[in-house]
């Protein structure tokens, strides 16, 4: 896979939840969906629609910037969280960013130094994605969905 940003996974409407062992559940943070694309020391987002946001989140990008590996892309969404921790979906949209924090939830790895984790299970890419953020797991602007 080549290091750049790829259409995202969308949700898709059912009548029913899906059931049985195949299946995982994540919270809906009301945020921005972005993917983190990181070169060496260069950083990019990209939205849903691989537009690029990096100029719009620059503690965002500094953050994965500060990830402890070499290349990688990750999958996520930049949510603001009001002074309660609450989503506010009208302060990210609006900037309106005083009194709120700025995180990015990385849910998914897709590529890190040099391996590509793509087609691999989603328990094998979240395990890869623990270890490639462990030592910024107090960084105050990336955090990993457990």
């Amino acid at each position: 896979m080549a290091l750049s940003a790829v259409p995202p996974m969308m949700a898709t409407a059912a009548r029913a939840l899906p059931t049985g062992p195949d299946w995982s559940y994540e919270v809906k943070w009301d945020g921005y969906r972005a993917l983190a694309v990181k070169r060496g020391n260069s950083v990019s987002l990209a939205s849903r629609n691989l537009k690029n946001i990096s100029k719009q989140f620059p503690a965002v990008v500094r953050a994965v910037a500060g990830l402890p590996v070499k290349d990688a892309v990750l999958d996520g969404e930049i949510v603001a969280l009001d002074e309660q921790g609450r989503p506010s979906f009208q302060a990210l949209h609006h900037a309106e960013l005083r009194g709120v924090s700025i995180v990015y939830y990385a849910f998914d790895l897709l590529h890190v130094n040099g391996r590509d984790f793509a087609r691999e299970p989603l328990d094998v890419r979240r395990d890869a994605l623990r270890k490639a953020v462990r030592e910024s797991a107090n960084h105050p602007w990336v955090r990993q969905i457990q």
